[in-house]
């Protein structure tokens, strides 16, 4: 399941950590590291 850059780009704009992202979205922190690599966004 693809994570929405959208969002993506909002919590990191709120500057939430990675580990915060993954709970909100319920996803681990690796997916949340590997979308965010996708979409240069680290």
């Amino acid at each position: 399941k693809e994570i929405d850059p959208k969002i993506l780009k909002e919590m990191k704009r709120k500057g939430l950590s990675h580990g915060m992202m993954a709970k909100i979205l319920g996803v681990s922190r690796a997916t949340i590291l590997k979308r965010l690599d996708e979409l240069r966004l680290r």
